[in-house]
């Protein structure tokens, strides 16, 4: 894992979404988790997961081979099995997470997106303006 520094010169907070299926998470997505509470705090990192429409629609068709778990189903796993809190997961998309689900405003927010390499043509960076550039 990579890090650059933030500074209260770019953002007033930071939240740092850790995205992926997780179906199911396991030790090695916890070891992850973990290491980013150690370098941000419990209150700045999140899980980003959620079940996906295509999940949803292979689920009515009973087909749970790809996606055998809903949101609800990987939070509780998240917590029962790994002691993650649920309230540090979040039902959003994985590769472009909301801040405003866990109480940050986006302008005043550094987010930094965490995800495995074979999630990386997945996501889609991008920026929100600071005010401070306007």
């Amino acid at each position: 894992m990579r890090f650059s520094e933030i500074t209260e010169a770019v953002a007033d907070n930071i939240a740092v979404f850790y995205g992926g299926r997780f179906q199911p998470m396991h030790i090695a997505h916890q070891q992850v988790y973990d290491h980013l509470v150690s370098k941000f705090g419990t209150a700045n990192v999140f899980i980003a997961t959620t079940f996906s429409q295509k999940a949803q629609k292979a689920h009515v068709m009973g087909d749970f081979s790809s996606d055998p778990f809903t949101f609800d189903e990987k939070k509780s796993i998240m917590s029962a099995m790994h002691g993650i809190p649920a309230d540090r997961i979040v039902n959003t998309n994985p590769y472009r997470p909301d801040p405003n689900l866990v109480g940050r405003k986006p302008e005043s927010t550094a987010v930094v997106i965490v995800y495995s390499a074979k999630d990386a043509g997945s996501c889609l960076l991008y920026t929100s303006p600071s005010p401070r550039d306007t």
